[in-house]
């Protein structure tokens, strides 16, 4: 019985030292994030929306047409960057962006394009999403 007990106390002590250094080692790691709300239309034809405080890609038709808008990422540190982008919400399935991870080096500006497509059996209307940037330490 006190053999069982001791193996638990081991384990359990393990799992939270594991769990510690995973916590410490990731805020470690990430440099910083950046979150753009997200939105487009579905709709009958196509329209532009020039707002430049969202990743706003306008109206779209269903398959037949896609809305393409650039994101200016910077890297300021004395090091290289991963760049991770991670969409969510409700059409976070129609975004794409040519790499999902890039590395952005030492004082680099580069723009970056993000499309969004709408399937063949999207309903007319408007969604919402997020795009979340992180930036890490390479």
């Amino acid at each position: 019985m006190v053999a069982k007990r001791l193996v638990l106390v081991v384990v359990m002590a393990m799992v939270l030292g594991s769990a510690l250094a995973f916590t410490a080692y990731t805020m470690y790691y990430t440099e910083y994030a950046v979150i753009y709300d997200m939105n487009i239309t579905v709709g009958d034809h196509v329209g532009f929306d020039v707002d430049n405080e969202t990743l706003a890609f306008g109206m779209v038709m269903p398959e037949s047409t896609s809305s393409t808008r650039f994101i200016l990422l910077g890297n300021d540190m004395d090091y290289p960057l991963r760049v991770e982008f991670k969409a969510s919400g409700e059409f976070a399935d129609w975004i794409d962006i040519n790499n999902e991870q890039t590395i952005l080096e030492a004082h680099e500006t580069r723009k970056v394009p993000v499309s969004a497509t709408a399937p063949s059996d999207a309903e007319l209307g408007d969604y919402r999403g997020k795009m979340r940037i992180i930036f890490k330490k390479v």
